[in-house]
């Protein structure tokens, strides 16, 4: 026998009350298009066949099926700054639950790197995607998800749309050159747009402000500053424009120098154990027209030695200088300078020449507080100055194989030392870790007592007029 007949019909309930469309195909079709159906919406279909002897009829058991939710861009969306996209969506469904809403956005036409944004609601609100690139264009397209975490993607609502020119990025790449009439420096501009112009604006202690023009491009290019005054203190910054606008980079200050005469640091070291910072500077000058009238090592907190010194030291009227800064505190960032004053010649002016920065961190540094011993246990009281990434604190009773302590906090606190010998001589050795390493051990001891007897008398016997024998325990 064969097919002859097929029908297929579409209910709107599980329990096939209501019928929607029926559609009928000759023969055993597989496979019939179903039209005309609302998005968002569950349905139920059966079919039905019947032979060519038209006496066996069978009708599948009901299927349910949902059609993919109607998900879309709102009118006039999306929209786009230099760095950001702005999203609306319009969603209308019935039976699909729908937990969360977004759009998937790439800067691939395929979507083959895509990213997601999304917030948890379908309706006409705005969601801004912030990680985007200036002047780039994006591709996009909705999505919804259902109570079930799948994801209904509306790819035929695919739009694309371009982000718009970001004002120029103006950052200092270093290599700074100093000398008594000029100062170079090198700076990097990013820029999404072309560039119109390209200033440096520097400007004397004092005096007015002046501008030179620079290439107008993107990338890195070096900042030569040249007719300057002696031995004077500038500050100088860079601006370019594009379209969108002008960035402009940090003020930096920078001062220079008397002509045949400098000071260099020649070397700067931190000691992990007390954070004592060790200078050497050497003056470097022209000894038959200068005379030396001082020289120093500073520590300051900024780069530009503006404000007062945490610490000055001076060695007097001499070519070299070694000292230690002591005065810094644990884990903080400083910066040492060395500077000489001077006079040319007959001229009573003193001059003042200064070395570059030189930035050093400090270590956090460790110390051992009280160590109370009962028996066999004792507990160890530590501190940390300064904030510590890990703390190590060991023991020894011969200072050479160390057993570590837990540590609960670095930054100190209480650690416990269990299961000890009596009567021993315990060392104790601990550090701790900053941004500047590890600083030096500290080291402590303390001595176990002998163990703890407990005496009990268990009974007297043999007790007479005159005498008795006392039975004792000891545990």
């Amino acid at each position: 026998m064969a097919i002859t007949n097929s029908v297929v019909r579409i209910y709107a309930d599980s329990a096939l009350s209501t019928l929607l469309k029926t559609i009928s195909t000759s023969g055993g079709a597989t496979t019939v298009e179903v039209t005309g159906l609302t998005a968002g919406t569950a349905y139920y279909a059966t079919v039905q066949i019947t032979t060519s002897d038209s006496l066996t009829s069978a009708e599948s058991a009901p299927y349910q099926f949902f059609t993919l939710p109607d998900v879309n861009f709102a009118s006039g969306s999306p929209t786009a700054g230099a760095d950001y996209i702005s999203v609306q969506l319009r969603s209308t469904t019935t039976d699909v639950a729908v937990r969360r809403s977004g759009v998937i956005y790439d800067t691939h036409s395929d979507f083959s790197h895509p990213e997601y944004a999304e917030y948890d609601s379908v309706q006409s609100r705005a969601l801004v995607i912030r990680d985007v690139s200036p002047n780039t264009t994006y591709y996009l397209k909705p999505y919804v998800k259902d109570e079930f975490h799948r994801i209904w993607i509306n790819s035929a609502a695919a739009v694309s749309v371009t982000t718009g020119l970001g004002i120029p990025i103006v950052s200092w790449a270093g290599n700074a050159v100093v000398g008594p009439t000029s100062y170079s420096i090198d700076v990097n501009i990013s820029s999404s747009g072309v560039l119109t112009s390209v200033v440096a604006v520097y400007t004397p202690a004092g005096g007015t402000e002046q501008t030179i023009n620079l290439i107008a491009q993107t990338g890195t290019q070096t900042v030569s500053l040249t007719g300057l005054d002696q031995n004077t203190q500038y500050t100088l910054k860079v601006r370019a424009t594009n379209s969108a606008g002008t960035g402009e980079s940090t003020l930096i200050n920078f001062a220079t120098n008397q002509i045949g005469t400098s000071v260099t640091l020649d070397s700067v070291s931190v000691s992990n154990e007390n954070n004592v910072i060790t200078v050497s500077s050497s003056a470097t000058y022209d000894q038959q027209e200068v005379t030396l009238t001082g020289h120093w090592i500073e520590l300051y907190p900024n780069d530009t030695h503006t404000g007062s010194p945490d610490e000055s030291l001076t060695g007097g009227a001499v070519d070299t200088f070694t000292n230690n800064l002591s005065h810094a505190n644990p884990d903080e960032t400083y910066y040492v300078f060395s500077r000489i004053t001077y006079t040319i010649g007959s001229d009573p002016t003193v001059l003042t020449a200064w070395s570059e920065p030189y930035e050093v961190t400090t270590y956090s540094l460790f110390s051992f507080g009280n160590v109370i011993v009962n028996n066999t246990d004792s507990s160890v009281y530590y501190s940390v100055y300064g904030h510590s990434d890990s703390t190590v604190i060991e023991y020894s009773t011969d200072q050479l194989n160390w057993i570590s302590v837990p540590i609960s906090d670095p930054d100190g606190g209480i650690a416990i030392i269990n299961g000890l010998s009596p009567n021993t001589t315990y060392y104790l050795r601990g550090r701790c870790q900053s941004a500047a390493g590890w600083s030096e051990y500290d080291t402590a001891q303390f001595s176990t007592s002998g163990v703890a007897y407990n005496i009990t008398i268990t009974s007297v016997t043999d007790v007479t007029m005159t005498s008795a024998t006392i039975n004792v325990n000891i545990s």
